[in-house]
């Protein structure tokens, strides 16, 4: 039987706790006293060692801090901490409002389109699909770059601590030093978070585009089969009527033949009835 203060280690705890001990083993095994450097010390080497030993689900602000001085995905790990602490601590769902559900968005009907339309549309989409790949892809590498530059930042700022702690005479530049870096954190900080907001609004618009991309390919299969069925009966109709007129001339023929035959039997009979001369 499990303790009071200690939980039971469940399946999305023990991936969590997977993927920091194998993204901290890429980034070489950095030591707790180097990660909490790292953070500019705003973590402890002891809380490192905690948020890395994930015995229990780690506070979110201190699992950020160590998955990005581990150069990780936040967005990734954001997803396997909320799984964790949903296992452990399970949110009771209240009664479903109306006001929850928002106003459906009014959209132009694509059974309205041509083949044609469908053509141009699933063209442009596709278009703008790949411009929206391609922003998110420079999107993340900006992102990647302004995550390593500020750890490069907290780098230096721990190092001007350490600085300021051994040479009190240059105390007044260290201190503009160390505030100009603060600046250029926080500046960074900003243009991460614009960043990380861009990168999922361009997600969102790939998912909207990928959407109206799969209602006209189902628009064009429908309109496909419908002409085929119109073909279809079409053809049919050619061969009733070929048919009709198959009928028609061996009638005809039949006639024909009938009066040749008629003919040919007067004419023997004129002949017989002719007097001999």
């Amino acid at each position: 039987m499990a303790s009071a203060t200690h939980q039971p280690s469940g399946p999305a705890l023990q991936r969590l706790r997977y993927e920091l001990q194998n993204r901290r083993r890429h980034a070489g095994d950095p030591s707790y006293r180097d990660i909490a450097l790292r953070t500019s010390k705003a973590l402890s080497h002891t809380t490192v060692g905690s948020v890395l030993r994930c015995e229990s689900v780690p506070n979110w602000g201190q699992l950020e801090l160590v998955v990005d001085v581990l150069g990780g995905d936040v967005e990734t790990f954001r997803v396997l901490w909320r799984a964790a602490r949903d296992e452990t601590s399970p949110l009771a769902l209240p009664a479903p409002s109306p006001e929850w559900f928002p106003e459906e968005t009014v959209r132009t009907p694509a059974a309205e389109l041509t083949l044609s339309d469908l053509d141009e549309a699933e063209a442009d989409l596709r278009e703008r699909d790949t411009d929206r790949r391609r922003r998110e892809a420079d999107t993340r590498r900006e992102l990647v770059a302004a995550l390593d530059e500020r750890a490069d930042l907290g780098d230096r700022l721990g190092a001007l601590r350490e600085r300021l702690g051994r040479e009190q005479g240059r105390t007044e530049e260290l201190e503009r030093q160390i505030a100009d870096l603060r600046n250029a954190c926080e500046r960074h900080a900003r243009k991460i978070k614009r960043l990380k907001d861009e990168l999922r609004v361009l997600r969102e618009e790939r998912i909207t585009l990928l959407e109206r991309l799969e209602v006209l390919s189902i628009r064009r299969g429908e309109l496909n089969f419908t002409w085929a069925r119109e073909v279809e009966a079409q053809l049919r109709s050619a061969e009733d009527l070929h048919r009709t007129k198959d009928a028609r001339l061996a009638a005809l023929d039949e006639r024909l033949l009938a009066a040749e035959a008629l003919l040919t039997e007067m004419a023997k009979r004129a002949a017989q009835a002719r007097p001999e001369a």
